[in-house]
């Protein structure tokens, strides 16, 4: 038997659904991957959805970190962009039918999965108001409202991303979805 982490678990059970699909992984493959005993995988965690929600949010909520570290845009309307982007090709990652269950699970018992993160807010409000003073937005909402709305628009495009298996550019369609909320005229 092995010692489990968490990110071991999450590690292994994320291949086996991307492997064959979630709803035929049962715990029982997951322990049998893992080597661990149902016990220790509940230990862990109390379902698969809590498991793919906490494996979601954790890539998701050290992103603002990662960007802020990383030689990216300088622009801040293209660090939005960047953050975006980056966020869509952890949910490319995933592909449109595990991440369809993040959706499910949350449907089911909210897993706080899509929870606004305080890391994640204070970064693009942050880019958000400096966009809007060097006026590449100008649309000049709060900029705490504008990142809200952001959110709910983005998850928009990837509720039908998921819905279309996966079958359009999802950060292409997000790019422009963004430009006509914060009403970029020149993109």
């Amino acid at each position: 038997m092995t010692k489990a982490t968490d990110q071991s678990i999450m590690a292994t059970a994320i291949k086996l659904f991307k492997a064959t699909q979630f709803e035929q992984v049962t715990i029982n493959d997951i322990c049998r991957a893992c080597d661990i005993t149902k016990p220790t995988f509940y230990y862990h965690f109390n379902s698969k959805d809590q498991l793919i929600s906490t494996y979601f949010r954790s890539l998701v909520v050290k992103l603002p970190a990662q960007l802020q570290r990383q030689d990216g845009p300088q622009d801040p309307l293209e660090r939005i962009y960047d953050f975006y982007q980056q966020t869509i090709g952890i949910i490319a990652t995933l592909g449109p039918d595990l991440y369809s269950q993040l959706y499910i699970a949350n449907l089911k018992t909210n897993q706080h999965t899509f929870d606004l993160s305080e890391s994640t807010n204070k970064y693009v409000t942050d880019l958000i108001q400096q966009a809007q003073q060097a006026g590449s937005i100008k649309n000049h909402a709060p900029a705490a409202e504008m990142y809200r709305s952001s959110v709910m628009l983005f998850e928009g495009v990837e509720i039908n991303w998921c819905f279309q298996k996966g079958d359009f550019d999802a950060f292409v369609a997000t790019k422009q979805a963004l430009a006509v909320l914060f009403m970029v005229s020149d993109r």
